[in-house]
């Protein structure tokens, strides 16, 4: 299925107090006795397993990332940070973060990793 922002179901956003689920969705009921913080979390790891799904290809001689080596993240936030810190977890060497917030690049130095800020306008 196929969402748009200008026609019905409309926006289907995961942070929104109410969505709209297509008949058939997959729904996980996350038990009670499950910390609310670490559901808040859920999704932001779910999005991030790309890295593991980098790490693992190339532990198997396929392009991906080996321990040591060079990580670029481009964005700063909530998705950003968590895939900085899940970088580093599976063996990252240097993480560079890139965005156009000095803000947020603020936060990723003084967590000890390159912060860089692209330029803002193409020039071409």
């Amino acid at each position: 299925m196929t969402y748009y922002a200008d026609r019905f179901p409309y926006i289907v956003g995961g942070w929104a107090e109410y969505m709209y689920l297509p008949p058939n969705a997959w729904v996980y009921k996350v038990p009670d006795y499950f910390p609310v913080e670490l559901t808040a979390l859920s999704e932001l790891f779910v999005v991030t397993a790309i890295l593991d799904r980098a790490r693992e290809l190339a532990a198997h001689g396929g392009k991906g990332f080996h321990s040591g080596d060079t990580v670029v993240i481009q964005g700063s936030g909530a998705i950003g940070m968590m895939a900085v810190a899940k970088a580093r977890l599976l063996g990252a060497g240097k993480v560079i973060a890139l965005d156009t917030s000095p803000m947020k690049l603020e936060m990723k130095a003084e967590g000890r990793m390159l912060s860089l800020k692209p330029l803002a306008k193409r020039r071409w």
